[in-house]
Parts: structure tokens; sequence; C-alpha cells
């Protein structure tokens, strides 16, 4: 068996509490989760398609 340990500094492990103690307090009511499989292709991929920058005209670049 295989473990890791992720060490943090005081400040790094203290902001991760703050993040954390924010999200802990939402109601949840308030919270939203998607079933992928109830997303089309181009729903699903979007998200993705923005964070790595890809357009219509990178596609079109690419040789097939």
């Amino acid at each position: 068996m295989r473990s890791s340990v992720v060490v943090q500094t005081p400040e790094e492990y203290e902001s991760w509490l703050q993040e954390n103690r924010i999200a802990q307090q939402q109601e949840l009511k308030e919270a939203v989760a998607l079933k992928p499989t109830d997303l089309s292709t181009s729903e699903f991929l979007a998200p993705y398609v923005q964070k790595i920058g890809v357009s219509s005209a990178t596609l079109e670049s690419i040789v097939h």
C-alpha cells in the first residue's frame, strides 16, 4: 500500500480552513449537483473547453 502526506505552511492551512468554513456555512438547499449523464456532450464539455481555451477555429486547424 502507498500513501502520501501533504505538508502545508501554517498560513496555507489557515487559508484552507477559512475557505472550507465558508462552504460549510451555506444552506444545504442551496447546493447544486449535476448528474453528468443528464447533460448533452456539449453541456458536459463546455467548462473544460473554456478552461483550456479551445475554439471552433482551433478545432478547424487540426489536420484529421
